[in-house]
This record gives structure tokens, C-alpha cells and sequence, in this order.
């Protein structure tokens, strides 16, 4: 699950950094020296922390889970979540608890690519509220009508 984790996190900042990039140089021309060096300094930094993943570093673009207010819970060393980049919003990255059961996670966010972060956990709430249905809802009435 650790490495699900931390390769989302690369390919969600990778993505955001080459858009950033294109931004930037499209816009460049219209900007002051000072705002110029300001964004090139972002995206140097954000670009020196996906070398590093690249070169080996697996945990260049993860850190311990933290709350909105920035609070690390008593329990953050059970969940990872990307690295914030200053001067880049941050990654809506699913959070995961690291619990054995983990190891055991289906598929779909290794198969889904860059967007099974988002499209995961909604395909597998809808199935589970599909099944909910089915057994509180539909299953009743067919016992009803077979007694």
C-alpha cells in the first residue's frame, strides 16, 4: 500500500509540475524579474523533490498524515499523504491508514493510473451502497414473496 501511496503522489505532482512549467512559460514574458524568480524557484524546488523520488528517494513526496489546522493526530505515523510543495496547491491525495488488511487493497488503484486516487474510492462507495440496497432493500421483498 506504501508504494500505491507514495507512486500516486509522483505521477498527481508530476503532472501539476509540467502544467505549472507550461504556465509559466507562457507567461513569462508579461512578468516582473521578481515575480519571474519567485515561480522559478517553485518550480526548481518541486522538480528537485521528483529527482529525488526518481533517483531512489520513494519518500521525497510523502510526509506523515496532517489535519487541516496542520496537527499530526496521535496515530500519524499510521497514514501518509503527499508532501505540500510551497507555492503549489496541494495534491488531493486519498489517505491511508497502514494496517496488514492493506496489503490485501484490489487492484483498481494500480490499474486505474493517475486518476484511480479519485475514481477508486467512488467506484467502491457506489458498490457498497448497491450491495447496502440490494440487502436491506431488495432481498427482503423477495423473502416476502417466496413465504
Amino acid at each position: 500500500m506504501l508504494e500505491k501511496i507514495k507512486e500516486g503522489c509522483y505521477q498527481a505532482r508530476k503532472e501539476q509540475i509540467a502544467e505549472a512549467q507550461e504556465n509559466f512559460n507562457r507567461n513569462k514574458e508579461d512578468m516582473t524579474d521578481e515575480d519571474k524568480a519567485a515561480d522559478q524557484k517553485i518550480l526548481d524546488d518541486a522538480n528537485a523533490l521528483i529527482s529525488s523520488y526518481e533517483s531512489g528517494n520513494k519518500d521525497a513526496l510523502v510526509e506523515p498524515y496532517k489535519d487541516d489546522e496542520g496537527n499530526h493526530p496521535d496515530d500519524a505515523n499510521r497514514g501518509l499523504m503527499c508532501k505540500e510543495i510551497e507555492g503549489l496547491p496541494n495534491v488531493g491525495m486519498k489517505t491511508y491508514e497502514l494496517d496488514a488488511e492493506d496489503e490485501a487493497e484490489p487492484d483498481c488503484y494500480t490499474n486505474a493510473g493517475s486518476l484511480g486516487w479519485v475514481l477508486c474510492p467512488i467506484i467502491n462507495q457506489g458498490g457498497e451502497f448497491v450491495t447496502s440496497v440490494y440487502e436491506k432493500m431488495i432481498e427482503p421483498l423477495f423473502n416476502e414473496v417466496h413465504q
